[in-house]
């Protein structure tokens, strides 16, 4: 994905956060680098729950603060066991992130993912609801900012897509290309107007997402899709 926010690893900011003083820290909690393997990432998040509290405890980090980092660092897991398949272990870490730091926008977007993934589109839709009202509310304009919304939108627009509600999807599809745009956003408008039977527009949007992209596996992605367009097409004009 092209945008400003690729790479970064949470693990990375409250590592950084803890300074260098911390040898615990530093011994324990591994920057890890975006991609890595899910399986690692929940091995090091794991790692790093165990001994946290105490660590910005003597770092001189406050209740809030602590429930914050101790958030992030579940959202991260949770990530990772979304991945793997784990998703019940997932949704527990990102409730509890969401107990420990309501504040924070990470859980709700993995909450989100997770109950995606599980199926249960209603509650993904709502937490994705959420998570924009709060963005609306509090985020600032910017570029990461932007990004963020951009993507929450593409995310409820893939949701809507999936409950059958195509005027809903597109309305959201659009909303997240008007904040930026990305792949994300591109790849489900395209959806959206295959969905709808507008192959053509589908064939545009992949071949816009394609080029939006540096990501092999988005642009194998993107491609595919525009094989089942060309095929949907050539059937429709032998029908």
């Amino acid at each position: 994905m092209n945008n400003p926010l690729r790479g970064i690893c949470f693990v990375a900011l409250f590592c950084i956060a803890l300074g260098a003083g911390s040898q615990v820290a530093h011994a324990e909690c591994q920057i890890l680098p975006f991609g890595s393997d899910p399986h690692l990432v929940i091995k090091n998040e794991t790692e790093c729950l165990t001994y946290l509290s105490d660590a910005l405890k003597q770092e001189g980090y406050g209740p809030a603060q602590i429930s914050k980092q101790l958030a992030i660092v579940r959202c991260t897991r949770a990530t990772a066991y979304r991945e793997v398949g784990q998703l019940n272990r997932a949704l527990k870490d990102v409730d509890q992130a969401i107990r420990d730091a309501p504040e924070e926008d990470c859980g709700y977007r993995e909450r989100a993912r997770v109950f995606a993934a599980k199926g249960m589109f209603d509650k993904s839709h709502a937490d994705l609801s959420i998570l924009l009202t709060r963005m609306d509310d509090v985020l600032s304009d910017g570029t990461t900012a932007n990004v963020y919304k951009a993507l929450a939108f593409a995310e409820r627009a893939e949701i809507e897509l999936l409950r059958g509600r195509l005027d809903e999807a597109m309305s959201d599809a659009e909303r997240s290309l008007e904040t930026y745009t990305l792949y994300q956003g591109l790849a489900i408008r395209g959806k959206i107007n295959m969905a709808a039977g507008r192959t053509d527009d589908a064939i545009a949007d992949f071949e816009a997402a394609i080029a939006s992209t540096t990501d092999k596996s988005e642009k194998d992605m993107a491609t595919r899709l525009i094989w089942d367009a060309e095929y949907a097409r050539k059937n429709k004009a032998s029908n």
